[in-house]
């Protein structure tokens, strides 16, 4: 194998070149390996997103809850003063 940047001879699976002492990393491994960080990026995005939502329609559950418990408190309440 030879190196593409000095073009001396190195051996097969070299990780730096001896000569030169350029990295040689290979293009289809960076690649594949950025394919997998973006990945694992969009997964971890789209997980978020739908944490989020679901996040958001159960605190809003709550909320409509709690109103109208505090609703049904008031009118109970007015009731009762009203009754006397």
């Amino acid at each position: 194998m030879q190196c593409p940047y000095c073009k001396e001879e190195i051996k097969d699976g070299a990780i730096k070149c001896k000569h030169c002492s350029s990295f040689l990393n290979d293009v289809s491994k960076d690649s594949t390996e950025k394919n997998e960080v973006t990945n694992r990026i969009e997964v971890r995005q789209k997980k978020d997103k739908i944490n989020k939502t679901n996040k958001f329609k159960s605190e809003t559950w709550w909320q409509i809850w709690g109103f109208i418990v505090i609703i049904a408190f008031i009118i109970r309440v007015f009731k009762h003063c009203s009754a006397k």
